[in-house]
């Protein structure tokens, strides 16, 4: 979410002549009140809560790559062209 409300503020700056179907109202206001809420919900975590986000992250990451690379088009050398 932290992400998604600094990406609305950076392109408002850097495109603001792009057309956007959804409107953000009070730019950059209401952005920033949910970065700084987000990162105050953050804050307020358990230190357990931090080291089952990098456990499971980790396993999910092995799992991911470790899928991919076994099955991935590059590895079997069968890629469908046209």
């Amino acid at each position: 979410f932290i992400v998604i409300c600094a990406s609305i503020i950076v392109l408002r700056v850097r495109q603001p002549d792009l057309p956007r179907r959804f409107r953000t109202p009070w730019v950059p206001w209401v952005p920033l009140i949910g970065i700084l809420f987000s990162i105050a919900l953050i804050w307020g975590l358990h230190a357990v809560t931090y080291w089952r986000f990098i456990i499971w992250m980790v396993l999910g990451l092995w799992i991911y790559f470790g899928y991919g690379i076994k099955r991935s088009v590059l590895a079997r050398g069968t890629a469908d062209e046209p």
